[in-house]
């Protein structure tokens, strides 16, 4: 624990951040939801909001950690990959 955030687990010799996973995660969920939406991803409410609310979803859990710049990393690429 540094300052109040904890952001590694242990699992028995192997330690991991949470956090670093669920990049890889957002990233690959979108790559093959926006892939099987096709066109249909140009609409505001039905092609881009879904996908702003689960990455927000995950970056605000991941400020809950006090890991600002991992969601802002999440953000930034979910932005990339939408537009």
């Amino acid at each position: 624990e540094i300052n109040g955030a904890k952001r590694w687990i242990q699992l028995g010799m192997l330690s991991f951040q949470p956090s670093e996973l669920t990049k890889y995660v957002v990233v690959m969920f979108l790559a093959m939801s926006i892939d099987a939406k096709g066109d249909r991803i140009k609409g505001f409410w039905s092609g881009l909001v879904p996908y702003l609310g689960v990455s927000g979803f995950f970056a605000a859990l991941i400020l809950a950690e006090k890991n600002m710049s991992i969601a802002a990393i999440i953000m930034i690429v979910t932005f990339i990959m939408l537009f």
